[in-house]
């Protein structure tokens, strides 16, 4: 059964994704609701499953991380073998984001490590004990990752630019122990107040409100955000790999700059790899979704060789250690 979400509730959805860590009261402001209700509403949304879970985006780029993708083709399996892998994917504390894909590839997956050797490493254990099942493999570098809100959760049209990004050619930033503490608090409870987390870490509120103010001035922690279940919501979610080809500076940021203001893309990638761009897209019906690829298509012919649309099934995993 679908939930029945009113105007208050998508604006609500929309302004947690926008920063999930805003206080009750500006929220209740935000959506004309008295705060009580909207605790009670957000409650409601994590009961119903539309929020999967809240969200703080870190870039591991200024810890020392990179960030990879890497895809699946299976043979020889049962969906009850994919649902294993998934979860061995899903368990091992080095992949942030799983998916169920139907299309190109069957899984997705984005493995945090310190340097291409740990990347190897990875990737060579969970080929060896799935040789059996992985008919072809796929990896691509992430090197830019812009995210942005669900406009469309509302019928807006009208985008200010990404509410964050992250790349990988950012300087390495050494956290000290007070500062570590914290984001690991706020990467496991994004919502948590300072005191909640001065309390678990054995710091003071000062201290605890000092680090977090740090680790968003210098861009460790991107934005708050949240996971929603777009199978609960009755959208559909597309993953989409985009390859260009004539392409040159100018073109290819018209290209970035006209996808940020396609309300139903909620992040872009710039890759390193087999293609050079990735999509999540968000949009209540197939149809929408062909729409918007359509229009990338043809105000882009000149650059875009040819691109890749998988419909995610599952969205398994999406967290940032």
């Amino acid at each position: 059964m679908t939930p029945k979400l009113d105007k208050r509730d998508r604006q609500l959805l929309l302004e947690l994704d926008r920063d999930c860590r805003r206080p009750l009261k500006d929220l209740a402001k935000i959506t004309g609701a008295a705060i009580e209700t909207t605790r009670y509403r957000i409650e409601r949304l994590q009961q119903l499953g539309v929020i999967k879970n809240f969200l703080t985006v870190i870039d591991g780029g200024r810890l020392g991380f990179y960030y990879y993708k890497v895809f699946f083709k299976l043979f020889n399996v049962t969906e009850q073998k994919i649902r294993d892998i998934i979860d061995d994917l899903t368990n091992e504390p080095r992949i942030c984001w799983v998916i169920r894909v139907d299309g190109s590839y069957d899984i997705g997956f984005t493995p945090r490590v310190r340097n291409p050797r740990e990347q190897s490493e990875l990737l060579d254990k969970l080929r060896w004990k799935y040789a059996k099942h992985i008919k072809r493999w796929t990896l691509s570098v992430n090197l830019r990752m812009d995210f942005l809100a669900r406009d469309y959760l509302v019928g807006q049209t009208n985008r200010l630019g990404p509410l964050g990004s992250y790349s990988s050619d950012k300087p390495t930033l050494k956290l000290d122990k007070p500062s570590e503490l914290v984001l690991n608090e706020l990467a496991k409870r994004p919502r948590a107040s300072a005191t909640s987390i001065a309390e678990a870490t054995g710091i003071s509120t000062d201290v605890a409100l000092n680090r977090i103010r740090t680790l968003e001035h210098e861009k460790v922690i991107v934005r708050y955000s949240l996971v929603t279940d777009v199978q609960v919501l009755q959208h559909v979610n597309f993953y989409v790999l985009i390859y260009l080809n004539n392409v040159n500076a100018a073109r290819e940021k018209a290209f970035r700059q006209f996808c940020q203001r396609q309300p139903n893309i909620i992040y872009i990638i710039k890759s390193l790899g087999e293609w050079d761009y990735e999509l999540s897209i968000e949009a209540p019906t197939v149809a929408t979704y062909r729409e918007v690829m359509m229009s990338i298509a043809r105000e882009f012919s000149d650059i875009i060789q040819e691109y890749n649309g998988m419909m995610v099934e599952r969205l398994a995993k999406y967290v940032y250690p």
